[in-house]
């Protein structure tokens, strides 16, 4: 199965299936397990959905895998980075607390 990739501002690298290099997108048709790496541009990404519908997509920012599951639905998930750094569930506790008390 493949997605339809057209950059929509900017030059755009992809990372094909089994490569170990990036080559800058024109406009193409690739396989999924392709990396995407639109950081500074957009990407507009179409593919067809579980029920045959058309699927358009507009990333940027980010480098990300597009993945098709077995129910036929199309993922874009989140690739490289280090997420190491993000704070963890007890360190961003304080920043949401919901308060029970009401006063009349």
């Amino acid at each position: 199965m493949t997605g339809n990739l057209a950059p929509a501002s900017g030059s755009v690298l992809v990372k094909l299936p089994g490569s170990a290099t990036c080559v800058v997108l024109t406009a193409a048709q690739v396989p999924f397990g392709t990396v995407i790496n639109p950081i500074n541009r957009k990407v507009t990404i179409t593919t067809v959905g579980p029920h045959g519908e058309t699927q358009t997509m507009t990333f940027a920012g980010g480098e990300f895998k597009l993945t098709q599951g077995r129910n036929g639905m199309v993922v874009a998930a989140l690739a490289g980075g280090n997420f190491s750094v993000c704070p963890t569930a007890r360190e961003r506790s304080h920043l949401a607390c919901a308060s029970s008390d009401v006063s009349s």
